[in-house]
C-alpha cells in the first residue's frame, strides 16, 4: 500500500466517505441500518491509525444503529401533544407484535412482506422528521472531550472492539482493540492478538458454569483474566476506582467483575464495574421519571389457561415450534419470597407499591405499566438461540431433549428468540406446539420485540430477576439483539441482567441486598457493584471458585448518563476488627485521662 502516510492518508478518506455514507443510511428503516452495519465497519483500519484517531473512529460509528433508533423515538414521543409521533410508535408496536405470531408457511409470505414494507416505511417517516429538524445524529459530533468531561478523577472508560488486521491469515488475523480514556490521563489504545481464542473462552466458561465443571470455570477464567484483562490493567491510570466498560460482540456475554486480578482477587474488589453500549451513552441526559412507584411482578402460575385460543390464527416456523413445544416451566417459589422483601424495603423507603405475583403476573398488567419509576421481574427468563442443559432451582427455561448443535442450527429471530415468561406461559407454548395461538397480548410470552414497544421512559431502573436476560444475538460494533436492546429502547435508565442461568434461592438473597443499598444510595450501578463485590467475596470463601462465578457473577448493569462515583466502601472485618479495638482503648484512655483530672 506503499509508506505508511499514504496508508493513513488512504484510512482518513476511507473513513469521511462512511460517515458520509451513514447519514444516508440513518435516515432509512431498522433492517436497512442494520445490513449496512453489518459489512461497513471500518473498525479494521485501526492497524492503520493513531490511538487518537482510533478512538474517534470507535467514538463515531459503534452503536451507531441502536442510538438513531432511540433518536427517532425521542422525537416521536416529543410529538405527542399532536398524537402523530404516539401513533407511530403505537402503529409500529401493533405491526410489529403481529408479525411476531404470523405464520412463515405457504400462504403467509405476502402478508409478512406488506406488514414489513409498512414498518419499514414508518421508521423512514420517523426518521425523516428527526432529520427534517436539522438534527445532526448525535454520533456525528461527539469528541473525545466530551466523554473525559463526563468522566470523574477516579473513573475510567474501557471501550472494546473487534476487528480483523487484513495483514495477518486464519485464526490470527482476529484482534481486539482497547480504547482506555480517563479524566486528566492521555488516551491509551491496547491491541490485543488471539481473538477467536479469547472468544472461545468466553462461550466454553458459560457452558462450564451451567455444566457445573469446576475445572473448566477455573481454567477459562485463569485464561480470560491473563489474555484479556491483563494487558488492560496494565494501562488503566492510577487511583481509578470505577471502570465503565463498552463491549463489542460476544465480550458483551462476559462478567469482567468476576475476572481475577493479578493479586488473585476478583476485579469486583478491586473497582466498581457499570456497562454501557456505547461511549455515547455517557452523554445521554439522564432523567428519571418523578414517579415513586416501583411495579413488582414475580411467581406467575406458568400452567394457567390464557386467553380463547384460535384454531389455525397464527402460527410459528416448524423450528420454533420444535423449541417452543419442548419447554418445561417449573415454579419459581424463590421469587414470591424476593417480592415480599422488595416489597418490605420499598415500603420503608416511601416507594408506592404495586405488586403483581402468581395469576396478576401476567402480560396485560405489564403493557399497562407505564413510566414507573422502577420496574421488576422475577421469573424465567430465556434465549433460545443458547442452549443451557436443564438446571434445577434456575430462572431459566429447560430445552428438553434437544442438544446444543440441534438448536443453534437454525435459529430463532433474535428479537423473538428474547423473552420472559408470565403467567399463562406454559399453557401457550403447548398451544404454539399444536398450531393454535392465544391472544398475542396477553399469551404470558414477553419477547423482547413486544418490549420495545413499552412505555418506560425515564424509568430508573429494570430488573430483570431471570436467566440469561442479557443474552442474545451479539452484533460486533451494535450491541446485543434481543432483551438488553429492547428495555434500553423502551427508555430505561439502568438496566440489571444476567447472563448465565442464575440460582432461585441465592438470586433472592442478592435482590434484597441490592435493593436495600440501592434505595438508600439512589446509585443503582454502584449499589450492584457493592453487592456484587460482597457476594464474590462471601461465595468463593464458603464454596469455591465456581459457586462465586455461577451465583454472584452474572450480574450486569447497563446504564445511561455520567457515572456516578462509587459508594463508600465497607472495611474489611479485620480491619473493622482493629478499628473497634482501637476505639475501645482510645476510649479507656480519654476515660482514665477524665478520671485523672477529676481527682
Amino acid at each position: 500500500m506503499g509508506s505508511v502516510a499514504e496508508a493513513r492518508n488512504y484510512a482518513d478518506r476511507h473513513i469521511t466517505a462512511k460517515q458520509s455514507e451513514l447519514q444516508t443510511i440513518l435516515a432509512q428503516d431498522e433492517g436497512t441500518r442494520l445490513s449496512w452495519q453489518s459489512v461497513n465497519q471500518p473498525f479494521w483500519l485501526a492497524c492503520l491509525l493513531e490511538p487518537d484517531a482510533i478512538a474517534d473512529l470507535v467514538l463515531r460509528m459503534k452503536g451507531v444503529v441502536l442510538d438513531s433508533l432511540v433518536e427517532d423515538r425521542s422525537i416521536a414521543l416529543a410529538a405527542q401533544s399532536s398524537s402523530e409521533g404516539a401513533e407511530s410508535l403505537k402503529k409500529i408496536s401493533q405491526l410489529q407484535a403481529h408479525l411476531s405470531k404470523l405464520a412463515f408457511e405457504p400462504g403467509q409470505e405476502e402478508e409478512v412482506t406488506r406488514l414489513k414494507g409498512e414498518i419499514s416505511q414508518l421508521q423512514r417517516d420517523m426518521a425523516a422528521k428527526y432529520l427534517g429538524r436539522n438534527l445532526q445524529r448525535a454520533s456525528a459530533t461527539i469528541t473525545q472531550a466530551d466523554i473525559t468531561a463526563k468522566l470523574g478523577e477516579d473513573s475510567a472508560l474501557i471501550d472494546v472492539f473487534q476487528f480483523h488486521d487484513p495483514k495477518l491469515k486464519g485464526d490470527e488475523w482476529d484482534c481486539l482493540g482497547a480504547i482506555i480514556m480517563a479524566a486528566n490521563n492521555k488516551l491509551e489504545f491496547v491491541r490485543i492478538d488471539g481473538a477467536k481464542a479469547i472468544l472461545q473462552a468466553i462461550e466454553s466458561l458459560r457452558q462450564g458454569i451451567a455444566n457445573g465443571d469446576a475445572a473448566c470455570v477455573k481454567e477459562e477464567t485463569e485464561l480470560l483474566s491473563e489474555k484479556l484483562w491483563r494487558p488492560i490493567a496494565q494501562k488503566i491510570p492510577e487511583g481509578t476506582n470505577r471502570l465503565v466498560i463498552s463491549p463489542d460482540g460476544d465480550l458483551n456475554f462476559l462478567s469482567f467483575a468476576a475476572l481475577l486480578g493479578e493479586d488473585g482477587k476478583f476485579l469486583a474488589e478491586s473497582y466498581d464495574i457499570s456497562y454501557v453500549g456505547n461511549a455515547r451513552d455517557l452523554l445521554r441526559e439522564s432523567n428519571p421519571t418523578p414517579s415513586n412507584r416501583i411495579r413488582i411482578f414475580g411467581n406467575p402460575i406458568f400452567d394457567q389457561a390464557t386467553e380463547p385460543v384460535e384454531e389455525n390464527g397464527f402460527a410459528f416456523r416448524s423450528m420454533e415450534v420444535d423449541v417452543f413445544g419442548q419447554i418445561q416451566l417449573p415454579s419459581l417459589p424463590g421469587t414470591e419470597k424476593e417480592c415480599a422483601e422488595i416489597q418490605k424495603i420499598a415500603a420503608n423507603s416511601g416507594w408506592d407499591l404495586e405488586t403483581f405475583t402468581r395469576d396478576r403476573a401476567d402480560e396485560k398488567n405489564i403493557r399497562g405499566t407505564s413510566k414507573p419509576g422502577i420496574l421488576h421481574l422475577a421469573t424465567h427468563g430465556f434465549y433460545l438461540n443458547s442452549y443451557t442443559p436443564p438446571t434445577d432451582n434456575t430462572r431459566g427455561m429447560s430445552v428438553i431433549g434437544i442438544e446444543a448443535p440441534k438448536t443453534n442450527k437454525k435459529g430463532v429471530d433474535p428479537m423473538r428468540a428474547s423473552g420472559i415468561a408470565l403467567t399463562g406461559a406454559q399453557s401457550t407454548l403447548r398451544s404454539w406446539a399444536e398450531r393454535k395461538a392465544p391472544d398475542p397480548e396477553n399469551d404470558g410470552i414477553l419477547t423482547a420485540e413486544e418490549v420495545a414497544a413499552l412505555d418506560l421512559q425515564g424509568t430508573w431502573l429494570v430488573s430483570l430477576s431471570a436467566c440469561e436476560t442479557g443474552v442474545g444475538e451479539a452484533r460486533s460494533g451494535e450491541g446485543v439483539l434481543g432483551l438488553r436492546r429492547s428495555f434500553m429502547m423502551a427508555g430505561a435508565e439502568n438496566l440489571l441482567m444476567t447472563l448465565w442461568p442464575v440460582s432461585d434461592q441465592t438470586t433472592s438473597e442478592i435482590m434484597a441486598d441490592f435493593y436495600q443499598e440501592a434505595l438508600k444510595t439512589g446509585n443503582a450501578p454502584g449499589s450492584l457493584a457493592k453487592v456484587q463485590r460482597e457476594w464474590l467475596d462471601k461465595l468463593r470463601k464458603e464454596k469455591g471458585l465456581l459457586e462465586a462465578v455461577r451465583d454472584a457473577g452474572p450480574f450486569v448493569m447497563a446504564t445511561i448518563g455520567k457515572p456516578l462515583p462509587p459508594l463508600p466502601r465497607e472495611p474489611s472485618t479485620a480491619e473493622s476488627f482493629i478499628d473497634k479495638a482501637a476505639r475501645k482503648i482510645e476510649s479507656l484512655i480519654n476515660s482514665s485521662n477524665t478520671n485523672i483530672q477529676n481527682n
